[in-house]
């Protein structure tokens, strides 16, 4: 099966109200046993998970990276800096569809920190992604992942409640979502509109327009999402799917369009299983 295939079942099943199937139990399993001992067990502790997120927002540009060190030191909590130094070869050389599994291990041992050192984590990480003038997918995705789980359990916050019982009520944050995705997922601009129009197509509101890319400030890509957060439960898989069929337009889903998913169904409060490998 392809990819978009084996999404749209699994949606299908949390549509359903289904528990995950085997196949993504064993996946998850895999991933785990793929991740190298050694940061298995450092994510397993406060200091050692935050080091860990640290490390995989690391940029590649040796300046970059110097300034990047040189906050942790001033500003990490002490002995971190140490960590993410000890750890960010290993962390750097994982597979790019073991980066989201890293994360996920490192969660639990994050909801240990304290109010004060969440802040501070907080603040640490948006500094470290923001310090070469730039966000990529894989960014945006962690960023998003990690930061609205922990909000909701440090700041107290109340999922939002399902105010909206109809998705053509929001079309034109479901436009800034799809065009959003197209132009983080495709290069060509035909295989922007494609995947674009693929997705529209799912949820048969073929009358949307791919938005230019310059029109796509990320204040605008978070105001749509807080709104289509709110949207009733079983309308989410529905979005879901349309995203599905945008990323996998070409057949495909890489990595990269897979972690853009997560984040965008942990930001709806539908969160994605582990997908068998294609």
């Amino acid at each position: 099966m392809t990819g978009a295939v084996i999404l749209t079942s699994v949606l299908d099943n949390i549509e359903k109200g289904s528990t995950p199937e085997t196949a993504h139990l064993e996946e998850a399993e895999r991933l785990l046993d793929a991740v190298p001992d050694e940061l298995r067990e450092a994510a397993r502790e406060p200091y050692g998970a935050r080091a860990l997120v640290y490390a995989l927002v690391l940029d590649s540009d040796h300046e970059i990276l110097k300034k990047q060190m040189w906050h942790l030191q001033d500003n990490a909590d002490t002995g971190v800096a140490m960590l993410t130094e000890k750890y960010m070869g290993t962390v750097k050389r994982l597979a790019p569809r073991l980066r989201l599994t890293l994360v996920d291990l490192a969660m639990p041992a994050l909801r240990q920190l304290s109010a004060q050192q969440y802040r501070l984590f907080r603040d640490n990480l948006n500094t470290l992604i923001e310090m070469d003038g730039e966000i990529s997918p894989f960014e945006w995705s962690l960023q998003k992942i990690v930061l609205h789980n922990l909000d909701m359990e440090f700041q107290h916050k109340i999922p939002p409640l399902g105010r909206y019982g109809s998705l053509t009520r929001l079309r034109r944050e479901i436009g800034i979502m799809l065009s959003f995705l197209a132009h983080n997922t495709h290069n060509s601009q035909m295989q922007r509109l494609h995947a674009f129009q693929a997705g529209a197509r799912e949820l048969g509101m073929e009358e949307l327009q791919l938005l230019r890319e310059k029109e796509l400030d990320l204040e605008k890509v978070d105001r749509a999402l807080d709104r289509l957060a709110q949207l009733k439960p079983l309308l989410k898989p529905r979005l879901l799917k349309a995203c599905a069929a945008c990323v996998a337009a070409d057949g495909r889903i890489t990595p990269t369009e897979m972690e853009l998913l997560r984040a965008f169904s942990s930001l709806l409060d539908c969160p994605l299983p582990p997908l068998p490998q294609q």
